[in-house]
């Protein structure tokens, strides 16, 4: 998945953004999951990313995004509702 991101990123971009791919994959925020799963299906389950019924919840973050609650938002809310902060939603951290 991760070649054919960079691929289509190139071609769409031009060779300018092949540096910014390179510096994500040094940082760790972009990489190749190397097991073929999606990791996305765990990601929204995990965090309830996506949200069917919107306009039930109108006072959850995915009201303002048409359904979608950004992952940023979620790790924050996450991170709130633990006591242990960071430490108590270990598992779904380790899905990133």
């Amino acid at each position: 998945y991760l070649e054919a991101l960079r691929k289509g990123l190139i071609q769409t971009y031009g060779y300018e953004v092949l540096g910014t791919l390179v510096q994500l994959e040094q940082v760790g925020l972009l990489r190749a999951t190397g097991t073929g799963k999606a990791v996305w299906p765990s990601l929204d389950r995990s965090f309830n990313l996506l949200v069917e019924d919107e306009f039930e919840y109108m006072d959850d973050i995915s009201y303002a995004y048409s359904g979608y609650a950004p992952l940023s938002v979620r790790l924050v809310e996450s991170l709130r509702s633990h006591p242990k902060g960071w430490r108590g939603c270990s598992d779904a951290l380790n899905l990133l």
